[in-house]
């Protein structure tokens, strides 16, 4: 049985200097140490100002406007919400035990160089890029005389300040963005209410057209954090327990998700409009001004989420490929930068086929990791002969980085991508981490020769 306190790898006496380091580059390579862990509080702050984003109104307006009526859209939010919490917490918890980063605690189920696969997340780097043009967009639809080219340069670097400084200065943001999205969307809510004739109950008694199937509206509901929650070890990893771990998902994360969507929605039928800055010049009252400052806060706490994670994985790629070590900040810049060159880009009409498919693919890659730690392995390298791996060996020692590659990981992603995309039945998502899961496991088991391959190279 596992302690209920989140252990990590044994530190030689003599390495303060080393944790200092480490402590430096916000433990990209090595599992968090007892005393940097967190309570659930400032993971809720973080998790809350990451899950609110634009993206989320755009989806919720047009769930709101395009499944026949507002209950379906509601039905469809809290469905693919329950999938994303469930996917959350279970990640999660793995960084909260095992102090590491979703690319580090990969290492363990797709070795040393075979954690390129989910350490290269380029999906993170589409949603910055996608999310820094949809708020300059948006802020020149609101404020036509703001160049929108001009917004994305300015907001590519300004998103990325906190995440380069670490999770401490990220927490400080969401502490004060939390109040104004929450109290900006209800006042948008009243509003809706206002201008409705039968108010709330006469928005339930609206009827638009059925454009979008329930199936679908969850695989949407769900590609729009599928990549956050497969990577939520890499907030998890600070918390101190699985308890602190639990309160984040449900109040901060589920919270902000839910809310988001739901007032989405409420504002498109209230209106009878998809579009986020049409919502917000009809609602009147100020609207335009308030809508403003929120999806400012709302882009910046969820586009520096965004980039950490790409700050904590990409290094990992980059020495994986070349055998540089590279500097978490580093990568923050380069990001900064390219999100700049991007910003001219128009990615809207690319948004809603994004969150399809990353909705389908991103929960494949996840199933593999969550089939190991859960299913396969728990504390044992099982594909190496190791035992109680994340407690007594680093990821650094050479006896896990000569396990370079562990062939099951193909299988699982390849058939549970397939799943996902090909099955004409039930949620994408669900068919997608479900087949990857079992496709892994299974595969894991068939590959009894390899396993002895590999324990023969360990050195006890």
């Amino acid at each position: 049985m596992m302690s209920k306190e989140p252990k990590t790898a044994q530190m030689p006496e003599g390495q303060n200097a080393e944790i200092d380091q480490e402590a430096k580059n916000d433990f990209a390579y090595t599992p968090v140490p007892g005393e940097f862990r967190k309570d659930w509080r400032p993971l809720t702050y973080s998790w809350f100002g990451a899950a609110m984003f634009v993206g989320l109104y755009y989806t919720g307006c047009e769930l709101g406007v395009q499944m026949g009526t507002l209950s379906n859209a509601f039905i469809a939010i809290l469905c693919g919400a329950a999938f994303l919490g469930v996917l959350l917490a279970l990640n999660g918890n793995i960084g909260c035990k095992t102090g590491c980063s979703t690319t580090v605690a990969c290492i363990y189920a797709y070795g040393s160089k075979g954690v390129f696969i989910p350490a290269f997340w380029v999906v993170e780097f589409g949603w910055y890029v996608i999310l820094n043009m949809q708020f300059s967009q948006l802020m020149s639809q609101l404020c036509p005389v703001l160049d929108a080219r001009v917004l994305g340069i300015i907001f590519s670097m300004l998103f990325i300040t906190n995440s380069f400084v670490g999770f401490g200065q990220m927490a400080n943001l969401n502490r004060v963005a939390m109040p104004i999205l929450l109290l900006t969307g209800l006042y948008g809510v009243i509003r809706a209410v206002m201008i409705t004739e039968g108010g709330l109950v006469g928005m339930f008694g609206k009827e638009f057209d059925y454009v979008i199937p329930m199936g679908t509206a969850i695989t949407t509901v769900i590609g729009t954090w599928s990549s956050g929650a497969t990577r939520s070890a890499d907030l998890f990893r600070f918390a101190r327990s699985g308890k602190d771990t639990a309160i984040a998902s449900i109040l901060g994360f589920g919270g902000g998700l839910i809310v988001c969507l739901f007032i989405g929605s409420l504002w498109a039928a209230g209106t009878g409009h998809a579009g986020v800055a049409d919502n917000a010049r009809i609602l009147g009252g100020g609207m335009v001004i308030f809508a403003s400052i929120m999806f400012f806060f709302q882009t910046w706490t969820t586009i520096e989420h965004g980039a950490y994670l790409q700050s904590t994985s990409y290094p990992v790629a980059i020495e994986v490929v070349t055998g540089r070590h590279v500097s978490r900040r580093s990568v923050m810049v380069v990001v900064g930068l390219c999100g700049m060159v991007c910003s001219s880009f128009d990615a809207q009409t690319a948004f809603m086929p994004f969150l399809n498919a990353i909705g389908i693919f991103v929960p494949a890659v996840g199933g593999v990791l969550l089939a190991d730690y859960y299913i396969m392995s728990k504390t044992d390298y099982h594909w190496t002969g190791h035992k109680n791996i994340y407690h007594n060996y680093r990821v650094t020692d050479e006896d896990v980085r000569h396990h370079k590659f562990n062939p099951a990981v193909v299988a699982g992603i390849v058939l549970g991508g397939a799943a996902g995309a090909l099955l004409n039945f039930g949620v994408a998502s669900i068919n997608a981490i479900v087949c990857s899961a079992l496709s892994y496991c299974i595969f894991g088991f068939i590959f009894s020769g390899f396993r002895k391959k590999e324990a023969a190279k360990n050195f006890s």
